[in-house]
C-alpha cells in the first residue's frame, strides 16, 4: 500500500509559517499600542496634575506654569500621534495576521480532502484485491479469469 503524500506540503509549511510570523508581529504590535496607551495616560495625568500657583505669585512662577502646560499638552500630542500609528500599524498587521490564517485553514482543508480521497481509494483498492483474491481461490481449478 502506497503512503499518502500531499504534493502542496511544503506550501502548507510556509504558509503555516508565515502564519505564525504574522500573528507573532500582530502581538507585537498589540504590546506596543499598550505601552503607546500607558505613555499618552502618564503624559494626560502629568498635565492634569500640574497646579496652577496659588497666592501671590511672581511673573516668573506664572510663566513658569504657562511653560510647563505647554511642554505636557505637546508631549501629550506628540504620544497620542505615536498611539495612533501604533494602532493602525495593529490593525494592518491584524488583517495580515486574518490573511495569513485564512491561506493556511484553505489548504488544511485541501490537505483534508486529499487524505479522505486517498483513504477512500486505498480502502476500495484493498477491497478489490481481496475481492480478486476470494474469486480466484474458488475459480475452478486451471481456468483463469
Amino acid at each position: 500500500m502506497k503512503s499518502y503524500h500531499f504534493r502542496l506540503a511544503t506550501i502548507m509549511r510556509v504558509r503555516s509559517l508565515e502564519e505564525r510570523v504574522a500573528r507573532d508581529r500582530y502581538m507585537v504590535s498589540l504590546r506596543d499600542r499598550r505601552r503607546a496607551e500607558d505613555d499618552l495616560r502618564t503624559a494626560k495625568d502629568a498635565l492634569l496634575s500640574l497646579e496652577a500657583p496659588k497666592g501671590v505669585v511672581a511673573i516668573g512662577d506664572v510663566r513658569w506654569a504657562a511653560d510647563q502646560a505647554e511642554r505636557l499638552s505637546r508631549a501629550i500630542l506628540e504620544r497620542f500621534e505615536v498611539w495612533q500609528n501604533v494602532t493602525e500599524r495593529c490593525e494592518e498587521r491584524r488583517c495580515a495576521w486574518s490573511e495569513a490564517s485564512k491561506r493556511s485553514s484553505v489548504l488544511e482543508r485541501l490537505d483534508e480532502s486529499g487524505r479522505a480521497t486517498w483513504r477512500d481509494e486505498t480502502i476500495r483498492q484493498e477491497s478489490l484485491e481481496l475481492d480478486d483474491a476470494t474469486n480466484s481461490r474458488y475459480l475452478p481449478s486451471g481456468s483463469r479469469r
